[in-house]
């Protein structure tokens, strides 16, 4: 029998999700009214992220009073595979299912991903991989330029697409221990917006600056993407993600509150009047608190709580009040901003 056949078999309760069967503990070492035993149904490896329980099918039935000489169908441990329609090669390690390492786990659910947004964004992991674009791996070649692959160490890797073609990886530092948090194939293309093939034109769009805050606002709004920075514009005009916000009739910006993040929302309100056709907000928490290297920092949108997101945006039926919000003057005339940028002596200029 199949693993799936041997829960049904043995009428054991439980959610099927993915590849992933979630019940309820078995180790008897707690209360989990919250399921949080997970089996793998290709390897049949159980994991519980509360007490770190772990089990194989055999064990697994043995802990639940069905000790068995039923003979269990498994695959194996799963490797998880990138998308072969892409120039960007995996020189060297693998690629690992998040669900079988309960770090890599813990720490997705600390910048709060959900299960479905592991499994909709096919969020991977690796200990060790190198990675790069072919193309310009010879062009460096040629050129004898470094033409190193990216290092990617105990990174959280998560695919970027656009028209269903693998564009760039983002890795990032699982451990929060490391100095560089976020790490990109050489070649890969960061013109780009993460989600934008998910959204829908005709709701508000939120956009702002990265991943991880994009995670936590998706859980409250999906309609969001991230622009891989703060950079819209080059010395040759505008680039391909701000052309495509500009498609866009409700933009909301969620601003990291930082010089940054407010001189972003400056350069995209002047490409927006001159090309766009819609409504501009702007939402940002003013908030600040120190770091571990005791270093004031802004909030952004991962450091704000659901119920401080919602509010932020206004939802309404669950989409976003653009009347409710603030408008790009407002927010660029108020004492705040005024005071934020007379402490970083940046030159205050109403566009």
């Amino acid at each position: 029998m199949t693993v799936i056949e041997t829960l049904d078999f043995y009428k054991v309760d439980y959610n099927l999700k993915g590849t992933r069967a979630w019940l309820r503990c078995p180790s008897g070492k707690h209360i989990d009214n919250n399921p949080s035993f997970n089996i793998d149904i290709d390897s049949g490896l159980g994991h519980c992220f509360s007490c770190s329980f772990s089990t194989n099918m055999t064990s697994f039935l043995k802990a639940i009073g069905k000790d068995s000489n039923v003979h269990i169908i498994t695959t194996g441990k799963k490797e998880k595979k990138l998308a072969s329609n892409t120039n960007i090669l995996l020189v060297r390690g693998k690629i690992l299912d998040v669900y079988e390492n309960m770090e890599v786990y813990n720490y997705l659910k600390k910048i709060g991903c959900s299960d479905k947004f592991i499994d909709n964004y096919e969020v991977s992991y690796s200990k060790y991989a190198e990675f790069i674009d072919e193309e310009t791996q010879k062009r460096l070649i040629e050129r004898n330029l470094d033409s190193k692959p990216t290092k990617f160490i105990k990174k959280v890797l998560v695919p970027v697409y656009r028209e269903n073609r693998l564009i760039n990886i983002i890795g990032r530092d699982y451990t929060e221990q490391q100095e560089l948090k976020e790490v990109y194939p050489k070649g890969g293309i960061s013109d780009h917006l993460f989600n934008i093939e998910n959204v829908d034109y005709n709701l508000p769009l939120v956009v702002n600056e990265g991943f991880k805050n994009l995670v936590k606002i998706w859980r409250n709004y999906s309609n969001v993407v991230s622009t891989f920075g703060t950079s819209i514009s080059t010395n040759n005009g505008l680039m391909w993600k701000a052309k495509e916000l500009c498609k866009f009739n409700q933009i909301i910006l969620f601003l990291d509150n930082d010089i940054a993040g407010n001189i972003y929302a400056e350069q995209f309100h002047k490409i927006y009047s001159e090309y766009g056709k819609g409504t501009l907000r702007i939402v940002q928490d003013n908030r600040t608190f120190i770091d571990k290297k005791g270093k004031e920092k802004g909030y952004d949108a991962n450091n704000c709580s659901d119920e401080e997101i919602q509010n932020h945006l206004k939802l309404k039926n669950g989409v976003p009040d653009m009347n409710s919000l603030m408008k790009f003057n407002e927010w660029f005339n108020s004492d705040i901003i005024k005071e934020i940028y007379r402490k970083k002596d940046y030159n205050y200029n109403l566009i």
